[in-house]
């Protein structure tokens, strides 16, 4: 409770950034919150769980709608990293305002001055500070395509107020705490939800998509809820991008290498997509976070009121579809490529029968023309009674030789044209 009717109040502004940063977790990126009994929780799923990158105190804060003197308290400045390796910025704002039952009037001015970060640090603006630090910690800028704004879209601001046993405001103070004068969402198009484990008669928690109003509850349960909105707004960044990028890459082929004509389509022309989506997926299980085991209503309320378990179902859906889209052209690619080869091998095939024929009919040859020449020159060459020298090779009284050379040489011919001659009768005979 602070003096003349005045509370610390404590405003957490939650961003999601275009930086990745690629270095394992280690013991020195342990968050510096008051964590307790979760501390050794933190160590164990240090892995899954966002890691500190940056922390610092911050020494010129201005708002947009200038603050009483007096009001500021304490500034500080913060970059997480997400398993997914997303990097997410946070400013936490301790000011001295008027109790939410008496006046919410200066805490809705100053969440709707964090909602649209309507401030400077250090004469920079938040983007601008961004980047400094971040480069500063060895990140990389990674932006896409659409991504043209200083800052993301997702993004969510915690509002602690009170202390154990204080009084809890109403409904319509609530109300008007988180949705402001001129809020971005309003309560019929986003309800707030009030999860049960922080609702409990004497504490008060109550979610909306861009603001939580947490009301009083212990110090070490704020930084856990701070760590877990931390890890909700990086998870919903990254689930925008995995859709982004997947729709994005998708387009790219339907204009750049799909095939319009039917059969056409090569495997080399899906490998490029298969590749991209495959890393897309692989990176959409790193986004779905592990939550912090003591407040996991705070988590589950959070993510349904952010709408990322149906941002998750629907990109798994999306992945899987793509899959069996792919999976079917694939199917049609390896049924063409199975024909081709069918084909390729039975045209081996014939031509490794037409060459064996040749090869027959030359060796038949040869045997035709061999065996009567080879026979008439031994003949011709012995020295026998039946051999005249007198007269010529080509006397009738040689005819016998002859015809015995001849029968010899038509005994492979009509070896070789055996198999020929039934077919060659019945294609005359339908002739």
């Amino acid at each position: 409770m602070g003096d003349g009717g005045t509370v610390t109040t404590r405003i957490i502004g939650i961003y999601a950034t275009k930086w990745r940063h690629h270095e394992p977790a280690t013991e020195d990126t342990r968050p510096t919150l008051e964590l307790g009994r979760l501390t050794e929780f933190y160590d164990f799923y240090r892995d899954q769980l966002p890691r500190q990158l940056h922390h610092e105190p911050v020494a010129r804060f201005v708002l947009d709608q200038p603050l009483p003197d007096g009001t500021l308290v304490d500034v500080q400045f913060w970059l997480f990293a997400l398993p997914s390796d997303s990097v997410v910025a946070a400013v936490t704002l301790d000011l001295r305002l008027p109790a939410l039952d008496t006046d919410a009037a200066p805490t809705s001015a100053a969440l709707e001055a964090f909602i649209y970060a309507g401030f400077t640090i250090d004469g920079l603006l938040l983007s601008d500070h961004i980047a400094l630090r971040a480069a500063a910690t060895g990140a990389e800028e990674l932006t896409l395509p659409g991504e043209t704004l200083p800052l993301l879209p997702e993004r969510h601001m915690i509002v602690f107020a009170g202390e154990p046993g204080d009084p809890l405001p109403t409904d319509d103070v609530v109300a008007q705490a988180l949705y402001r004068r001129d809020p971005p969402y309003r309560q019929e198009f986003a309800p707030v939800v009030r999860p049960p484990e922080l609702n409990q008669g004497r504490t008060l928690g109550a979610i909306t998509p861009y603001a939580s109003l947490l009301y009083g509850h212990e110090d070490f349960l704020r930084d856990s809820i701070f760590l877990s909105t931390v890890q909700a707004v990086g998870t919903a960044c990254r689930f925008r991008q995995i859709w982004h990028e997947a729709h994005r890459r998708v387009r790219d082929f339907r204009h750049n290498q799909q095939r319009e004509e039917i059969g056409t389509q090569q495997r080399a022309d899906m490998e490029v997509l298969v590749d991209h989506l495959g890393n897309l997926e692989f990176d959409l299980t790193f986004s779905v976070e592990f939550p912090l085991m003591r407040i996991e209503s705070f988590f589950s309320a959070l993510y349904q009121a952010m709408d990322l378990p149906k941002q998750a179902d629907t990109l798994s859906d999306m992945f899987a579809q793509l899959a069996g889209s792919i999976r079917s052209e694939i199917m049609a690619i390896d049924i063409r490529e199975r024909e081709v080869a069918e084909r390729a091998a039975r045209e081996r095939r014939d031509a490794d029968l037409r060459q064996q024929r040749r090869n027959a009919l030359a060796a038949s040859t040869v045997t035709i023309i061999a065996v009567p020449t080879t026979l008439l020159v031994s003949f011709f060459g012995i020295n026998a009674s039946q051999v005249d020298g007198n007269r010529s090779m080509f006397d009738h009284h040689y005819l016998g030789a002859y015809v015995v050379a001849i029968g010899l040489a038509l005994i492979p011919a009509a070896v070789w044209l055996h198999p020929y001659i039934p077919s060659l009768w019945r294609r005359r005979r339908r002739r």
